[in-house]
């Protein structure tokens, strides 16, 4: 697809692009012509040299060419309703992120008798031989085998589409990663590198990973599922627990007690209680597929050594719990992550307590990682590289539908530039967390991180990056729906874009705070977009520098857009619609672009020796204004 039809997708459907441009798309062309600009001022990067495109999805290039786009984009998501069918929910969701996903199948391939599938079964393992013994009465019409042929069908499908489709590695690449990934799944290490998956064989597997072909075998495997469950919840305990042994692996059905699992499994149905699941994920092997479907109960879920819940590392992995408080506690690599693979954890109900470390929470590298919650007062707690981040070439997206939830990532990688450690006087720690993306300079560009918050009253907490934030062409978005919410980071959140990134932070509705100390709230800094939008409510805007619209460094483009309500804009210095002077040895035509623009409302802003903005504008420093209509 060109780059100008993902253009014209990104600004939305229909009346979509034409709202946004009756909202602020004229106010803003009349504030860059004050200063003696146009709209073009605003694409970035801007770069007079070839870069390395290793992994660019085209719906980054798309939103750092058109930054008010991202509004557009965002409206969309967050107006796509949830139907009956997640399956179909999840596709719409990606449908303009990942540009193209192939429609849902109607059903999972057929295979008529129980003798057909465990051929199906055997013809997708890894030898091609059966394995074990087809248990007896497969064939029959009740529920129970009804749903084990439709999720056992699916699994070989998926299994054989993986093979196809995701450029599994090869043995010498397998052997060089296969250390540092076991050792990664683990770890507490602080050195981001363990983290980040950034050996060339990574690199060169991920080179051939098809991002879309993996959305699309996550959505299959998904929507089978969605379809097995009513009858799944017809059935008793009577005769359970089942188990056998097929040629892809362990499957068991457990009945409405409390049970303790544990092991690798390809299918693992539980009909309900209280359950505790310990290391219940498959091997860290290519062309693995596993399914985990609990009914009932309030669950803990513990792993530390194997990928958590919902992981799909070389492979694809589902989790699906449909009630009960249940508590997710582990390492990395879980709840949502996807690694050359595919993961989802969707948590139907109930409220619940998400505890991991990195790469968790709706995490994609090379792959897609989705954790999806349908409801309830939720807890989410990381560290690194989380919460809605997208890794080189993946796209990661969290998904909590309603409730008044928390958001935070606690320390663990201490920041190492020498020049932001010079203006801080305490120690902080970089997080990518909350709808982030990161890209490894100069060679491998970042992802698509995307969180979506429906609904309810939120609190976000983040250090260093996050909040919607992206480096390095990746594209990172925090699209929160409706609630009177607070926002909080230290530097380089709440929409900022750095050194050829685009972030986004967009707001729907209610009474928000937003708090930061320094580039925060619409930056952008070298080359990258970072753009605020808060559509409505009475908002308070607090921070110290080079925030509120601000752009930093050649060609930087930071937008803070406020489209109504009664606000108060907070700062210290170089802030609300400001332009930092780039640095020496830089020319100056390309100096950055800052624009603070709130479009409705009885403001109050507060900025020492700064004169208020007015409905014409305020200037500040050569390329920086503040518009108060």
């Amino acid at each position: 697809m060109g780059l100008a039809a993902v253009c014209l997708l990104l600004a939305g459907c229909g009346g979509e692009s034409s709202e946004s441009r009756e909202r602020f798309d004229v106010p803003v062309s009349d504030a860059l012509a004050e200063l003696g600009l146009d709209e073009t001022a605003l694409s970035v990067p801007k770069l007079p040299y070839p870069v390395a495109t290793h992994g660019r999805l085209p719906a980054v290039d798309a939103a750092m060419s058109q930054p008010l786009s991202m509004v557009g984009l965002s409206r969309r998501l967050v107006r796509t309703e949830p139907g009956d069918h997640l399956a179909s929910y999840l596709s719409h969701l990606f449908e303009p992120l990942l540009i193209e996903t192939e429609p849902i199948r109607v059903d999972a391939p057929a295979a008529s008798t129980g003798a057909a599938l465990w051929a199906a079964l055997a013809a997708a393992s890894p030898e091609g031989e059966a394995g074990g013994e087809m248990p007896a009465g497969w064939d029959q019409d009740t529920p129970i085998h009804r749903a084990l042929r439709r999720l056992l069908r699916e699994a070989a499908a998926t299994r054989r589409g993986y093979q196809a489709e995701a450029g599994g590695p090869n043995v010498a690449d397998w052997a060089r990663i296969a250390d540092h990934l076991t050792a990664s799944v683990s770890s507490t290490e602080s050195n981001p590198d363990v983290h980040r998956m950034s050996l060339t064989q990574y690199h060169r597997i991920g080179s051939r990973v098809d991002t879309q072909a993996l959305a699309n075998l996550l959505l299959n495997s998904l929507h089978a599922a969605e379809l097995a469950i009513p009858d799944l919840q017809q059935l008793g305990d009577r005769d359970l627990p089942l188990e056998w042994e097929t040629p892809l692996g362990r499957v068991r059905v457990a009945g409405r007690g409390p049970d303790h699992h544990t092991g690798e499994f390809l299918l693992l149905i539980d009909l309900g209680g209280d359950d505790i699941y310990r290391e219940v994920g498959r091997a860290l092997q290519p062309n693995q597929i596993s399914t985990v479907i609990d009914l009932a109960g309030d669950d803990t879920v513990l792993w530390e050594q194997t990928p958590g819940p919902g992981a799909g590392v070389m492979g694809i992995g589902l989790w699906i719990d449909l009630s009960g408080d249940d508590r997710y506690a582990g390492r990395n690599l879980s709840m949502g992550a996807g690694v050359f693979g595919a993961g989802l954890l969707w948590d139907a109900e109930g409220d619940d307590v998400y505890e991991g470390g990195s790469r968790v929470q709706g995490a994609g590298q090379y792959g897609v990682g989705v954790l999806l919650d349908g409801g309830g007062d939720d807890t989410y707690t990381a560290q690194l590289n989380s919460q809605g981040y997208g890794g080189t070439g993946g796209f990661g997206l969290l998904v909590d539908l309603a409730g008044n939830d928390s958001y935070s990532c606690t320390p663990l990688v201490p920041d190492d530039i020498e020049e932001r450690i010079q203006r801080h006087d305490a120690p902080h720690y970089t997080n990518f967390c909350q709808g982030s993306a990161f890209g490894r300079r100069p060679a491998v560009s970042g992802g698509i991180g995307l969180l979506l918050d429906r609904k309810g009253n939120d609190r976000y907490a983040v250090d260093l990056f996050g909040q919607g934030s992206a480096l390095w062409f990746g594209l990172g978005m925090l699209v929160d729906g409706a609630g009177h919410d607070r926002y909080q980071a230290f530097e380089h959140g709440q929409g900022d874009g750095v050194h050829l990134g685009a972030g986004l932070l967009s707001d729907w509705g209610g009474d928000d705070e937003y708090t930061g100390y320094e580039h925060c709230q619409g930056v952008g800094v070298d080359r990258a977009a970072g753009l605020l939008y808060d559509d409505s409510g009475d908002d308070l805007y607090r921070s110290h520098s080079e925030s509120q619209g601000a752009g930093v460094k050649p060609y930087g483009v930071g937008l803070l857009i406020d489209a109504l309500g009664d606000d108060r804009y907070q700062a210290a210095n170089t802030s609300q619609g400001y332009s930092a002077r780039p640095p020496d040895g830089f020319p100056e035509s390309e100096w950055p672009v800052g624009v603070l623009l709130d479009l409705g409302g009885a403001d109050g802003f507060v900025q020492p020796e700064i004169p208020q903005p007015d409905p014409r504008g305020r200037k500040q420093n050569r390329q920086g204004i503040a518009v108060d209509q």
